[in-house]
């Protein structure tokens, strides 16, 4: 298997959901909804069942912001040493509450940050919620805008029947694509699917991602899709999540959540929406937010659920396979004894 990654120019904002908790992980799109419009998208241009099922095990990263081509990553839920966190404290009261608000991070800070080098990570600068080094972006390349903006502006639903009006609210995401913002995924498939990916995702394009693709939003280009340079750690003990992760029975009885597991979980629900105007809610499910780390047991996490109303013909599938990072962590250190 391989790991591609593929960048992608919005054309238009993003209308993304009120309820769901990407924001606080760093992502613009949720792994699950992005898995949903690419099985969508791909039933709707008439796949063939076995193509449906190979979108349907398709592993794939949540959407998150790149500046000038570098990807920026989740902020680990893992804790840092409680010695450096202490020492932290005590010289710069204010520095916790800062980190708090972080939500991104450059790659070598997540790498400093997963090898549990406190000393590189506290050099990091913060910049609208993203912790990175200064030679990797240097304030004159910083955007003056920050990386993407959200706006919320209101809708008007109108009743067929009565011309009742109901009023709601379009969660907007403005992605500054002027000053060099662009967005990114990996997707885990085939070593020859590069192709196959491609046209997935530029039929995607056409089709919009996130609601009210009708009115324009959503859309965008497909920049680039190239293997990118995947840790592959024999060793690894541990692994980070890119994606929302549901854990399995199996997993959880493996311990995959135990210490020194560190993670954050969100309730995901929904709708599922007929042609003939009904809907059904989508059975909820609580999963893991990406930058969540857990212990790893197998050399794959995670599984794809159904999640349709009972009686449903048409199965409605929601993607909880991890699309992870592995790491070592070396759990005789006395910084991560006491997690």
């Amino acid at each position: 298997m391989t790991v591609y990654r593929l960048d992608i120019t919005p054309l238009a904002p993003l209308h993304r959901g009120i309820h769901g908790h990407a924001a606080k992980s760093g992502a613009v799109v949720h792994s699950d909804t992005l898995h949903a419009a690419l099985v969508s998208s791909a039933a709707a241009a008439g796949a063939s069942p076995d193509e449906l099922e190979r979108f349907r095990t398709l592993r794939v990263s949540s959407l998150f912001p790149s500046l000038g081509k570098a990807p920026l990553y989740p902020k680990p839920f893992l804790p840092l040493p409680k010695t450096g966190e202490q020492r932290k404290a005590a010289d710069d009261p204010k520095a916790a509450k800062r980190w708090k608000q972080v939500r991104l991070v450059s790659e070598k800070v997540l790498n400093a940050w997963l090898l549990g080098k406190q000393e590189e990570v506290e050099a990091a600068v913060l910049r609208d919620g993203v912790a990175a080094f200064e030679k990797e972006f240097p304030e004159s390349d910083w955007p003056r805008h920050g990386l993407v903006t959200t706006q919320r502006q209101t809708g008007v639903v109108v009743d067929r029947d009565n011309a009742a009006t109901t009023p709601y609210d379009r969660n907007l995401v403005w992605v500054n694509k002027d000053e060099g913002v662009g967005l990114y995924c990996f997707v885990e498939a085939g070593d020859k699917d590069g192709p196959w990916l491609e046209e997935a995702f530029e039929r995607l394009g056409y089709a919009g991602l996130g609601g009210n693709r009708t009115s324009g939003f959503g859309a965008f280009n497909l920049a680039g899709c190239a293997p990118a340079d995947w840790p592959a750690l024999n060793c690894a003990n541990m692994f980070m999540t890119l994606s929302l992760y549901l854990p399995t029975y199996e997993e959880v009885q493996a311990s995959v959540l135990e210490k020194p597991a560190a993670y954050d979980c969100v309730l995901r629900g929904g709708w599922i929406h007929g042609v003939a105007g009904t809907g059904h809610t989508k059975h909820a499910l609580r999963m893991c937010l990406e930058g969540s780390v857990f212990n790893k047991i197998a050399e794959s996490h995670g599984e794809v659920r159904d999640v349709r109303h009972d009686g449903d013909p048409v199965p409605a599938w929601r993607s909880g396979l991890a699309l992870a990072i592995p790491f070592f962590l070396n759990l005789t250190s006395k910084s991560y004894s006491e997690f």
